[in-house]
């Protein structure tokens, strides 16, 4: 049903099946996988973020944060993978980046790193913008390499997370997370324009 797909070898990055894989595509929100990876490059997790009022009043999908509270760096990556809280993006990337569009200088350089030709940021959160948009098989290994980092593994594999500043659980917006065995981690996305996005990372029998 989509207009883009592809299957990878998650150990080698080897292409196993696609369709229009390197079709350059708007992803929404599974750009958070690139800014988070791009964060844990960057900063520690215990790093403490208050909320600016530009943060706070990103739109779309929410965490509800607000202007002058303090959270970790860690608490923010969890809301950020599972809950997919575009204020959480905003944050990480203006204490990362020291601005929007030093954050996003820092998540093409790395793009341009890891030898992925059909891939390109404008914001750290995947609202639509002409220039923003990756094809399938960069996404995927996007989230390959993502899976090397041990951090971003534990975070983006969470089913649930309770985050220790505020009375609030965020349970992983990724329904096969729940109920499928073999589906480790991954990240939906969605915008009117990108319609349904979706990145799964799937263990079964050695085979990743």
């Amino acid at each position: 049903a989509s207009s883009s797909y592809v299957v990878i070898d998650a150990s080698t990055g080897r292409l196993l099946e696609g369709s229009n894989a390197n079709a350059e595509l708007p992803i929404a929100s599974l750009t958070k996988v690139w800014t988070a990876l791009t964060v844990l490059d960057n900063v520690p997790l215990d790093d403490e973020i208050t909320i600016s009022n530009a943060a706070a009043t990103q739109e779309g999908s929410s965490l509800y944060l607000q202007a002058g509270e303090v959270w970790t760096v860690e608490s923010l990556l969890y809301g950020l993978l599972l809950h997919s809280g575009n204020d959480a993006a905003y944050a990480l990337a203006e204490h990362t980046g020291g601005s929007i569009d030093g954050f996003t200088k820092l998540m093409n350089e790395k793009i341009q790193l890891a030898g992925l030709e059909n891939a390109h940021f404008t914001n750290p959160s995947g609202l639509h913008h002409e220039e923003h948009y990756a094809s399938a098989l960069d996404m995927a290994n996007m989230f390959r390499l993502a899976m090397q980092n041990e951090a971003f593994t534990k975070i983006a594999s969470a089913k649930t997370y309770k985050p220790k500043e505020k009375s609030v659980s965020w349970r992983n917006k990724h329904k096969l997370l729940h109920y499928n065995k073999f589906a480790i981690a991954g990240k939906t996305g969605y915008t009117k324009v990108a319609g349904r996005t979706l990145v799964t990372y799937f263990e079964d029998d050695g085979k990743k």
